[in-house]
């Protein structure tokens, strides 16, 4: 897990969604890494490696130059260097890494589910 994902849920206007979301969270075993590139004023700079990602898919791969987009690029591109699979029910990130022809597996969140049982 990044900075990304708590930064994001932590500013989930709704308050029982987000308490639901950090329980989520505190049960699934994790650790805290760095993102795989770093993008100002997104970034916090002790969880950041500079740069565009190392691995096969670089941060603008996914953004397409689309500030909209930073977040997602950041976390696709430190799954592609960090983890063993990218996990979102989005429907756009999916074909957005298979059209870049990545080795990056990703699942939604009830195959995830199957791999923690």
């Amino acid at each position: 897990m990044t900075h990304i994902q708590l930064d994001q849920i932590t500013a989930t206007p709704d308050p029982k969604r987000r308490d639901a979301l950090l329980a989520v969270v505190a049960a699934i075993p994790s650790k805290r890494i760095p993102t795989d590139g770093a993008i100002w004023g997104l970034s916090k700079w002790n969880e950041a490696k500079w740069g565009s990602g190392t691995n096969d898919i670089k941060i603008g791969d996914v953004t397409g130059g689309n500030a909209n987009h930073n977040a997602d690029g950041l976390l696709v591109a430190t799954a592609a260097a960090d983890a063993d699979f990218f996990v979102t029910d989005e429907k756009r990130l999916p074909k957005k890494v298979r059209r870049l022809n990545s080795k990056l597996a990703v699942i939604c969140f009830e195959e995830f589910r199957q791999v923690l049982k």
